[in-house]
């Protein structure tokens, strides 16, 4: 099959001309409604970042992330409960003197949560895993680290099939070298097994997914199996139940030339394969996300990429209640010029590889990464980072919601803004003529 593309080399010159008129004009018409929607922020005197969010049972939401604000230390898991508009019901913090810092979150199958993360506070080493259980209230249950003397991190986290948890990351073999690793453990978080893969370079692992035969299969990154040191390439790894390796691959667009290619998700599609979410950069200043569905042994069927002209990072991806994808991540302005904003960004993708639509949210300016969970009825919520671009701010979690078009619900519909611009140019008209009839 050949693979789709989302946009020739061309076709990004154009895209560059037509973006940069667009912001220059209107300050992107994506984004102009933005004033008129309703956006809340959560954060103390520090910087405060979003890592995950998912839906309640309630209807609300629970957004996981890193707080510099409040705790413990210098940095601590952040958990807080909303109710289906936002508004804050309840939120916790866990950490101790040091930096501890959440990068997932996913709800267990008895209604309370799992973080993980690094910390920097406990453990054996420099950093660790730190995986925490709490209950639905957020109160904490208990919590393990998984580390030696040199540096971990974990990525991703899920609960297996047997009621335990899988946690997927980086493991430090020495300073220059760090593999990806995943780590089993029991209901309780004790260690079952752990497995390193990497090679001759920094191999890093984003994502963990249970498979439908009991493995798993990992996202992520590998610098071993470019080019040079500085060809990092979208890394998947399929593994047994034990975590023993049964395949690797990777990706890059051969015929982009491209380079820096950054893996972050996966989910397995009901055909048996898998769909991957990178930032892929081409040429110098444009990065695009990458989505591309491979069969059960990793071949390559399809690539989508979306993009502007500024440099498209994304975060994490989800499959769709219809079989598609949605993707969000950020829009890093150009060389972070002061004058340049960043967005924070969402689009679709179908089942069959084609580009549906996409969302750029403007936040407070500098934006910093974008998580979603697809809602109830069919749209999104939004947790993200951002903050304002004025000297000595501080990041804050941002939370909205968007339809399923990916705009977000503004504070009146749609359907009014065409005729409340046409009624505005009519008031102009009228007013315009009546100048006239008094000069006559």
């Amino acid at each position: 099959m050949r693979p789709i593309r989302g946009r020739t080399k061309a076709s990004k010159v154009l895209l560059f001309a037509l973006f940069a008129v667009n912001l220059f004009l209107f300050n992107s018409s994506s984004v102009c409604a933005l004033l008129n929607t309703e956006e809340i922020l959560y954060g103390g005197e520090l910087d405060d970042e979003a890592a995950a969010i998912i839906q309640a049972g309630d209807g609300g939401f629970v957004i996981a992330g890193t707080t510099y604000s409040f705790g413990a230390g210098d940095a601590d898991f952040w958990l807080i409960k909303v109710d289906s508009s936002g508004n804050m019901e309840w939120n916790r913090t866990y950490g101790g003197p040091e930096a501890d810092v959440t990068t997932d979150m996913i709800q267990t199958s008895d209604g309370g949560y799992a973080l993980a993360g690094k910390t920097y506070s406990f453990g054996a080493g420099e950093s660790d895993f730190w995986l925490i259980k709490v209950d639905s209230s957020g109160s904490m249950q208990w919590n393990r680290t998984y580390g030696q003397a040199t540096g971990e991190a974990a990525n991703s986290v899920i609960q297996s099939s047997d009621g335990g948890y899988a946690l997927a990351g980086y493991f430090v073999q020495n300073e220059s070298n760090t593999d990806g690793w995943l780590v089993k453990t029991d209901s309780v978080g004790d260690m079952q097994w752990n497995v390193t893969y990497g090679w001759a370079r920094n191999d890093f692992v984003n994502c963990v997914i249970q498979t439908a035969d009991g493995g798993y299969a990992l996202a992520g990154t590998t610098y071993s199996f470019g080019d040079s040191a500085y060809d990092p390439r979208c890394w998947l790894v399929k593994t047994d139940a034990e975590g023993n390796m049964e395949w690797e691959t990777t990706y890059r667009d051969e015929d982009e030339e491209s380079k820096n290619f950054t893996g972050y998700s996966v989910v397995q599609t009901d055909d048996g394969g898998y769909t991957l979410a990178a930032s892929a950069g081409f040429i110098i200043g444009i990065v695009d996300a990458w989505v591309a569905h491979v069969d059960s042994n990793g071949t390559m069927e399809w690539v989508v990429t979306w993009g502007p002209i500024y440099p498209a990072l994304v975060s994490s991806m989800i499959q769709t209640a219809d079989g598609g994808y949605a993707v969000s991540g950020r829009i890093s302005s150009m060389g972070g010029y002061p004058t340049m904003k960043s967005y924070l960004f969402l689009f679709t993708v179908s089942s069959n590889g084609t580009l549906n639509v996409g969302g750029l949210y403007e936040g407070l300016g500098d934006n910093f990464g974008l998580f979603a969970v697809q809602t109830d009825d069919g749209g999104y919520a939004l947790a993200g980072t951002t903050k304002s671009r004025e000297d000595g701010a501080h990041s804050e979690i941002w939370f909205s919601k968007a339809d399923a078009d990916c705009e977000q619900i503004p504070e009146f519909s749609s359907w009014m803004v065409l005729p409340l611009i046409m009624a505005a140019v009519l008031v102009a008209v009228v007013m315009r003529r009546r100048i006239c009839v008094k000069k006559l």
